[in-house]
């Protein structure tokens, strides 16, 4: 079976945004970090049989680097991931956007405007936020 299977490459969108709270009022500030994920043929993903995932598994944390998934298998078939707690937290940020519909609409908003142009310097935003 060959080494070069399909995985997941990130790319993170930080986007500046503005929410009034729906319950509270206030109006918050902050950074949105959404993911998307792309496949790729060309990326290769470690795969290792489970019998040697044990024997290695002291060693498995360095083999996993932050953008690397090892795929762990029993008989050809994989059957867990091994991946960095980065990556890890990555994916379930990237879950919480994607399950919250105003965040979603946020980040549409924001693409929107970096396509059109209108986008401002970080400077430019922290006066206009009084920061």
């Amino acid at each position: 079976m060959p080494d070069l299977i399909r995985h997941p490459v990130f790319f993170w969108i930080p986007a500046l945004f503005l929410r009034r709270g729906r319950h509270t009022g206030m109006t918050t500030c902050g950074f949105l970090s959404a993911g998307a994920i792309l496949y790729s043929e060309d990326t290769t993903m470690q795969k290792i049989p489970i019998t040697e995932a044990r024997k290695k598994f002291m060693k498995l944390p360095d083999q996993a680097d932050k953008d690397q998934v090892i795929a762990v298998t029993r008989r050809n078939k994989e059957v867990m991931a091994v991946m960095s707690w980065e990556l890890y937290e990555g994916l379930l940020e990237t879950l919480e956007v994607l399950s919250d519909p105003e965040l979603i609409k946020y980040l549409r908003t924001a693409m929107e405007d970096v396509k059109a142009g209108r986008t401002h310097s970080l400077s430019d935003a922290y006066e206009r936020l009084g920061l």
